[in-house]
């Protein structure tokens, strides 16, 4: 009995879980998003954020303001209006949590070796040909 009790619980939560990695956004993260992180070092305080869609899930890259390197997104998903990210930045591996405010606007935070740090980012406008 008991190990049928544990299969069920172990069945429901894995359930759940992979229908939280499926859920569709309620708005649409892909394009290029300016950000600020503005208590992170010199350097690293913005840049850009540019999603793409890709073989059933988001692809992305991450620059920053001064250098064109972009450095690819290692680890996104998106699941409850939410974005999560990871990267390597100088070898540290960085992993950014964002919130979907709006169409247009993320704010979260970034984890990083050296701490907490908050982010801010800004949808940019297609533009017009």
């Amino acid at each position: 009995m008991k190990k049928s009790v544990s299969l069920t619980v172990l069945f429901i939560l894995i359930s759940f879980s992979l229908t939280a990695q499926n859920q569709k956004l309620k708005y649409n993260p892909i394009g290029i998003w300016k950000f600020d992180a503005p208590n992170a070092p010199y350097g690293y305080t913005s840049g850009s954020m540019e999603f793409m869609p890709g073989d059933g899930k988001y692809t992305g890259s991450v620059s920053f303001t001064g250098g064109n390197y972009k450095i690819p997104v290692q680890i996104l998903k998106a699941a409850n209006d939410s974005m999560f990210v990871s990267m390597y930045v100088e070898g540290a591996s960085v992993r950014v949590n964002l919130k979907m405010e709006n169409e247009t606007k993320m704010t979260g935070k970034a984890l990083t070796p050296d701490g907490v740090i908050n982010v801010t980012a800004i949808k940019e406008k297609p533009k017009q040909p």
